[in-house]
């Protein structure tokens, strides 16, 4: 009997280990699977399921139980060149020694997670003061700009941070995260490598630009765009074409220029739209001036491009199939172009602008010496005339500056590289006569005529033609 006891006992026992051996795994799997659930598999911070979480939380506190808190929202700049260029095992190397910097220099009591691709989210508990959220934010940004040495390569990459600060729990997680989102990509906008905080002028600036931009893509649509023409004069003081600038009769709002509407165009497809209503425009005005004009005495018109414009090849074909369609020598049509075209997608854009060249369009370079101004990019892209920026003969009236030696080193350097200049925003004419005495071929501002509305162009042309014919007889 006692034998028999001993052995139940034995057997009860080991039913019992394993049980809680059982119970056991089970608590450990769960755990694991928990944190599966919780963490980025890469980098090993808390994922976004978990950010969300913690904001629901918060939310959902009483007010005594609530702590002010500070999210920054850090973004890498360029990432995906990293990607695209070293590869994504590169990458993820990259990812994951930006976590770990990002731990190396945080508090214990902060919170970090992926919140995804290249996004990580920084949640400072108990800070709401600007200056000490910016100082940390500071160290972060100078932790994750510096060298990363990956596989004997030192790789650089930026970071930009928009911080949003939240003082009660009454503020939902949708909105808690869409303002450090929107400072975030303030500071993008503001030139990268910055921290911004957000504002609520923020905001509504962004609701204005998403209603302007519907507008905009309506406009579009129901011919509300015009063109009006700005002269451009030959150092003779004879016309030698018009810049053509595109304008919205908006129906609440009345005439607009392009800087109000153009920066918002280029965030979204309708730059594209807006494009192909300017050359289709600008090619027919030439067609209506050549029925009375022969093309040697015909004025040029000169368009602006966008980068956008010249990512893809329909831009180009759209300008030379116009010009086919309506019959204009392409020697009449300039496109107008900022550096910043030229600096992405090199090798492409120098094929599209040499096509354009081979059908005779001219290409400008705009305001020029405001950007990179590389010697190679001039020599590099088959440019024909650069437009000193309006900024630099302006300041020629303020003798303090440095404007008149600026302006002669480009007109000089554009002597040695066969190039012809154009000078605009010209307002007086002592500033006039001192850059045709510089050698500058074109000139082009409100001291000769503002711009034209398309409607009254034709009759001005015909009575410049007059005044021109006067004084030749």
């Amino acid at each position: 009997m006692l034998v028999l006891t001993t052995v139940l006992c034995l057997y009860l026992r080991a039913g019992i280990d394993r049980i809680h051996w059982a119970n056991q795994l089970v608590i450990k799997q769960t755990r694991s699977l928990q944190h599966q659930a919780e963490h980025d598999p890469l980098t090993h911070l808390k994922n976004k399921k978990s950010l969300l979480d913690f904001l629901s939380l918060q939310g959902r506190l009483k007010a005594a139980e609530f702590r002010p808190f500070c999210i920054l929202f850090i973004d890498l700049d360029h990432f995906k060149r990293i990607n695209d260029t070293m590869g994504h095992v590169v990458g993820d190397k990259l990812l994951k020694m930006a976590a770990e910097r990002l731990r190396h220099h945080s508090r214990a009591v902060d919170l970090l997670y992926r919140f995804g691709g290249d996004e990580f989210v920084v949640v400072l508990e108990g800070l709401t003061d600007v200056q000490d959220i910016s100082e940390i934010a500071h160290q972060y940004l100078a932790a994750l700009t510096a060298i990363y040495p990956i596989d004997n390569q030192d790789l650089t990459i930026g970071a930009s941070i928009g911080a949003s600060i939240i003082h009660d729990a009454v503020v939902n997680t949708d909105d808690i995260l869409r303002n450090a989102d929107i400072a975030m990509y303030q500071a993008k906008e503001k030139g990268r490598g910055r921290v911004v905080f957000f504002n609520e002028a923020m905001y509504h600036k962004l609701i204005c630009e998403h209603r302007l931009e519907s507008e905009l893509k309506f406009a579009v649509e129901s011919d509300q765009l015009t063109l009006d023409f700005q002269p451009i004069y030959c150092n003779q003081l004879r016309l030698a074409g018009f810049e053509a600038l595109v304008r919205w009769e908006h129906p609440d709002k009345g005439r607009m220029d392009p800087a109000a509407f153009i920066p918002v165009a280029e965030k979204s497809n309708a730059i594209l739209d807006i494009g192909k209503f300017v050359i289709e425009k600008a090619v027919a005005q030439l067609a209506k001036w050549l029925q009375h004009l022969s093309p040697e005495h015909c004025p040029y018109i000169s368009i602006n491009i966008s980068p956008l414009q010249l990512k893809e090849s329909e831009t180009v074909n759209h300008i030379i199939s116009t010009l086919e369609k309506y019959q204009v020598p392409g020697a009449l049509m300039a496109i107008e172009l900022t550096e910043s075209a030229l600096i992405n997608n090199r090798s492409q854009v120098k094929t599209y602008l040499s096509e354009l060249k081979r059908y005779g369009v001219k290409i400008y370079l705009d305001d020029f010496g405001t950007g990179y101004s590389s010697l190679s990019m001039l020599k590099d892209f088959p440019i024909d005339v650069i437009k000193i920026d309006q900024s630099f003969i302006t300041a020629l009236r303020h003798p303090q500056q440095d404007a008149k030696e600026l302006i002669k080193a480009i007109v000089s350097m554009a002597e040695a590289l066969r190039l012809n200049v154009v000078a605009e925003g010209i307002e007086h004419p002592e500033v006039s006569d001192w850059l045709i005495n510089l050698g500058c071929q074109q000139l082009q501002g409100f001291y000769f005529s503002p711009p034209i509305p398309h409607i009254h162009v034709t009759h001005w042309l015909h009575a410049q033609n007059m005044d021109n014919n006067r004084t030749a007889n």
